[in-house]
């Protein structure tokens, strides 16, 4: 029904709210039905629902415990349910008073007023100013409890199939676990959590075909991972297993949070991903089972935690040759450089680390190369970023490149003297060690040197000379040194230094 913003707005809302505060239940609930109609956002009616305290009336009515109060509390519900998007009012319902009661409706076994509160608990849990009262009022452990909801006996008011009672069910399992993948975010939530049996039930879940439950239980069992003791339990109770199962599910949701879960929990789990690779029979399996295959397929997701977990896996897999045929039947080389074009910063470094380990240990990089020319140019974009954990990796990888005289060119076109001459001002000794690497690289060939020569890179140089670190004078000096032997250049002493000068004809 559309209202419009007029007056009579404020004068309706007002009388209807009068009749709620008469104390007959007949005409308080069709009071409830009537408001629900004709609530909407615009001024008048809000300013009559905050004049007239709705929020503070809807509450009474569901708080009442007399005969016939059922239908009412519905209504309540309802009317409710319209005011929780609405800011005005929110922090009115979401008081601690509001909040006990939508989880004291958790209490009654009426399927409909259980649904409509769980419904509303569900919306309300994604403010963290629920999270302390949810706890407070045992609401969390009345969640855990509707897990069972399969189990519960519930009544309807009207009559129902059995195939439709289950499906209620199912409806109330899904919005308890909904709401508790919010509640976990806290840590007083989770550890609620941690001391009660809910690892059995989320098992049981996981193990369903109810998908629609089971994917908000994987995600709440990812913010209950965040704890030791719980990581413990998934550990010992065999779940990953099961977890696994999903990741050849159809549906992308559920494969998802599948593999979110597994990326949560992999520094307790033997055999996940990387760790995998540390043991030569784990590694094994891996490859037996299709392992690295499903991985590289990972790749293409856009979970950051996913990507950058999957490039540090990689890599350390990268050490076996029969895995690194299989990065090259399945293009997974290529995949890591398109991590470089990633707006997220972690997902970019993760990359380029992960590049330099698997480029060192393939033997016939020229393959990888030909095909890496966009990716060699995301590298020279990175040189432009202020962050030290994408420059310090981004020059590790030059230097790797540059000791193919094919990917040199491609990084001389680049022009990729001026970009680290530019770098060359920064006081990070990690960095500065890297950039001379990068450097020295680069002039192992005629063409590179000849480019750093002409962008005047040799005072940067010589000042390293000075470094009180070690392997920054060596690089420095070996930069210095091929710059010195370009045939336009000589070598000259001057101060007990030796300084590469051009010879101008």
């Amino acid at each position: 029904m559309v209202i419009e913003a007029s007056p009579n707005s404020y004068r309706r809302i007002s009388t209807l709210l009068n009749y709620l505060q008469g104390g007959n239940i007949t005409t308080t609930t069709l009071a409830l039905v009537c408001l629900y109609e004709v609530i909407t956002y615009d001024a008048p009616c809000l300013q009559a629902l905050i004049d007239g305290k709705a929020v503070k009336l809807f509450l009474n009515v569901i708080e009442a415990n007399f005969l016939g109060v059922r239908k009412c509390q519905f209504a309540a519900l309802r009317c409710l349910s319209k005011l929780i998007n609405c800011r005005v009012l929110q922090k009115d319902v979401m008081s601690t008073r509001g909040v006990f009661l939508l989880f004291r409706c958790l209490n009654n076994s009426d399927y409909e007023l259980m649904l409509s509160a769980i419904q509303m608990i569900s919306d309300i849990s994604s403010d963290p100013s629920s999270w302390a009262a949810s706890r407070d009022c045992g609401g969390v452990q009345k969640l855990i409890n509707l897990l069972n909801a399969h189990q519960t006996k519930l009544t309807c008011t009207s009559q129902t199939s059995k195939s439709d009672l289950l499906k209620l069910k199912l409806t109330v399992a899904q919005y308890a676990a909904k709401s508790l993948s919010i509640l976990y975010k806290d840590e007083e939530n989770r550890r609620v959590a941690c001391a009660s049996n809910i690892i059995n039930v989320c098992q049981f879940w996981i193990r369903s075909k109810h998908q629609n439950v089971t994917i908000p239980i994987l995600i709440l069992l990812q913010h209950l991972s965040l704890a030791s003791s719980f990581r413990k339990q998934v550990n010992d109770s065999g779940m990953i297993t099961d977890v696994l199962h999903h990741l050849r599910s159809n549906n992308m949701e559920l494969k998802q949070a599948a593999a979110d879960l597994i990326l949560t929990v992999k520094a307790c789990i033997v055999g996940t991903i990387g760790t995998c690779f540390k043991n030569p029979v784990l590694r094994e399996m891996v490859k037996k089972t299709n392992g690295i295959e499903v991985m590289v397929s990972f790749l293409q997701t856009t979970y950051i935690p996913l990507i950058v977990n999957l490039n540090d896996a990689l890599a350390k897999g990268s050490d076996d040759l029969e895995i690194l045929s299989q990065y090259l039947q399945l293009d997974a080389v290529q995949l890591i450089w398109s991590c470089l074009k990633n707006s997220d910063f972690q997902v970019q470094s993760s990359a380029a680390t992960a590049l330099c380990t698997i480029l060192k240990n393939i033997k016939n990089s020229n393959l990888q190369l030909e095909n890496s020319l966009d990716g060699i140019e995301c590298i020279i974009d990175l040189l432009a970023s202020k962050r030290k954990e994408l420059l310090i990796p981004a020059c590790t990888l030059i230097h790797n490149l540059a000791k193919d005289k094919n990917a040199l060119s491609v990084l001389v076109e680049f022009n990729v003297a001026s970009h680290l001459m530019r770098l060359m001002k920064t006081n990070d000794k990690r960095l500065l060690q890297q950039l001379c690497l990068a450097v020295a690289s680069c002039c192992s060939f005629k063409k590179g040197c000849e480019k750093f020569a002409d962008c005047g890179i040799t005072p940067s140089l010589l000042k390293h000379l000075k470094a009180k670190d070690k392997p920054l004078r060596i690089t420095a000096a070996s930069a210095l040194s091929r710059i010195a032997s370009l045939p336009d250049w000589c070598s000259v002493v001057s101060q007990n230094r030796i300084i590469p000068v051009r010879i101008i004809k």
